[in-house]
């Protein structure tokens, strides 16, 4: 099954809805368990204080944090 097809039945599927996973990003101040995550703090990162949602840029300094992924089944 191509590309096309696939995000084609998961438009069909859900009604025009491109559904995305959750994307966490850490930064140096904490967010005190207001995300309802378990796992706050990444060594070397810093705590997962933000959610972006449906992100296309990435964050500083890295090529793949930052952006959001899909939940696309078939590919």
């Amino acid at each position: 099954m191509g590309l096309e097809t696939v995000i084609s039945n998961a438009l069909d599927k859900n009604r025009g809805v491109l559904r995305l996973k959750p994307n966490f990003v850490a930064r140096f101040y904490p967010a005190y368990g207001r995300l309802g995550i378990k796992e706050i703090y990444a060594p070397g990162l810093g705590w997962y204080s933000e959610r972006w949602l449906a992100s296309c840029t990435t964050v500083l300094g890295s090529s793949v944090d930052g952006l959001s992924k899909d939940k696309l089944k078939g590919l």
